[in-house]
């Protein structure tokens, strides 16, 4: 079945996108991040297949960290069984993960299905800005965003920390404002506006969990990734079509 997404995720408010039918194949870290990813997909109007890498965030980090070549051999198997389905593209719902795997291999295994991560979003916005904070799951992955960050934008100054107990908490499904009393969020964001950050990324796609409590302390923009990679998965969905002269 084709399911429509009719709204166009860009950024300029009230532009409207082109029929675009799509069933994307959602894959991430744990059960829990590849649920916000088929949610998140599902509300703007796509049908979705969905597969978990690892049952939890302490074996994703550890594969990510420790097994990366499997993780990568991993991931591109999950998505194979999702493009037999009908998936006619590859959402990753993971920053961390899509940092510790090989991107390369994963799309031309997958070719010429398109593949999109937070990953994609980070080289378009680092243009943008002359200081930058991250908030990641981990240090490998606040790393990986930072180089993107250089590597497109050389003279904007970027910091950040990695935050695997606000993964662990928002896994087990405690309150928003439990979470950021107990870890003290609020303060890391306050030094972090006043160190001189213009916006904050949020590297994780478990951490739009708190975006209500996180916008309501942080003094600047706040970068979720999730609108402009569905923008940019419609996009090369569409240009597929296009090709084949569908």
């Amino acid at each position: 079945m084709k399911i429509c997404a009719r709204r166009r995720l860009a950024a300029g408010a009230g532009q409207q996108m082109p029929e675009v039918f799509m069933k994307l194949g959602v894959i991430a870290g744990t059960p829990v991040d590849t649920e916000m990813g088929s949610a998140y997909l599902e509300a703007h109007g796509c049908q979705t297949i969905a597969r978990a890498c690892s049952p939890s965030p302490e074996e994703q980090m550890r594969m990510q960290k420790l097994f990366p070549r499997e993780l990568t051999e991993r991931v591109i198997l999950l998505c194979r069984e999702m493009i037999r389905e009908g998936a006619q593209g590859i959402y990753v719902n993971c920053n961390s993960m899509s940092a510790a795997i090989d991107l390369t291999a994963l799309r031309e295994a997958v070719e010429p299905v398109p593949v999109v991560t937070p990953l994609d979003v980070y080289e378009e916005v680092a243009g943008r800005f002359r200081c930058l904070s991250i908030i990641a799951a981990n240090g490998q992955s606040l790393a990986a965003i930072e180089r993107i960050i250089a590597q497109h934008n050389p003279d904007c100054i970027t910091f950040g920390a990695g935050l695997m107990q606000l993964v662990i908490a928002i896994e087990h499904r405690r309150k928003p404002e439990e979470i950021m009393d107990a870890i003290r969020l609020d303060a890391l964001l306050s030094s972090f506006a006043a160190s001189g950050s213009e916006a904050l990324i949020l590297g994780c796609t478990h951490f739009p969990y708190l975006a209500a409590q996180i916008r309501a302390v942080f003094d600047g923009a706040v970068i979720d990734p999730n609108f402009r990679m569905l923008e940019l998965l419609q996009d090369k969905v569409a240009g597929l079509g296009e090709q084949a002269g569908l």
